[in-house]
């Protein structure tokens, strides 16, 4: 549908050099078979519908050379069209794909709720297939993070985020700044704190949770230790 528009602009054009041809030249040209007149009669019809040319004088072949010549360009100018119109519609469905792209800060704030919800299938389904947990500077791969949610997540409570760092691109995202939090277990409700960096990256068209870098503070360390599997 959107090649119409291209189109007729195209056999406009021809129509608009034969219109002129007929205003300076229409002395000179024998009379014409109506059935001939397809073209004229039906500007949307067949564009090399030139039949009516062999009733015209043979003093007139420049012209028609001239005509043909410019074929080339209208070629340029049609393919010219059509490459503009797919770059376009190129960006407006880029511009769809990113209005459908959440902020990465409502990932972060969902993998917070979903910690203090105790909730470790949600918290799952936020981390990508192939993400590393740190924790104190000791890496750790998928099964050891999908175990700590399972493990670390029903000992705390409260945990709350202070972001000091923030930056966000079309595919990667990161935030970094303290954290702190109280353990269920505590009578004394003391609050254990540390640092933290979250790596976020696009993953079919949404967020996914690549790194995860915890530290605890130098008094205190006990929240950041990984519960052993069972």
């Amino acid at each position: 549908m959107k090649e119409i528009p291209i189109i007729i602009t195209f056999r406009s054009i021809v129509l608009c050099f034969y219109l002129k041809y007929l205003f300076f030249n229409y002395q000179s040209i024998t009379p014409l078979n109506p059935e001939k007149l397809t073209f004229i009669q039906n500007p949307m019809g067949c564009l090399a519908d030139f039949r009516f040319l062999g009733k015209l004088k043979h003093n007139h072949k420049p012209i028609f050379m001239k005509l043909f010549k410019l074929l080339p360009v209208f070629v340029l100018l049609l393919f010219s069209s059509c490459q503009e119109e797919k770059e376009e519609t190129d960006e407006i469905d880029d511009m769809a794909t990113q209005a459908e792209l959440r902020d990465p800060a409502e990932a972060n704030k969902q993998w917070i709720d979903a910690w203090n919800r105790n909730n470790p299938r949600e918290l799952d389904t936020l981390t990508s297939d192939d993400a590393m947990l740190y924790m104190e500077g000791m890496p750790m791969n998928r099964d050891s993070i999908r175990s700590w949610y399972k493990n670390a997540a029903p000992m705390m409570k409260g945990l709350k985020t202070n972001p000091e760092v923030k930056y966000s691109s079309a595919e990667v995202a990161y935030e970094a700044g303290t954290y702190s939090h109280g353990m269920k277990s505590d009578t004394l409700n003391n609050v254990y704190g540390g640092s933290y960096t979250l790596i976020w990256k696009r993953v079919n068209n949404d967020w996914k949770l690549q790194v995860l870098n915890i530290a605890g503070s130098p008094e205190d360390n006990s929240d950041s230790e990984m519960p052993e599997d069972q």
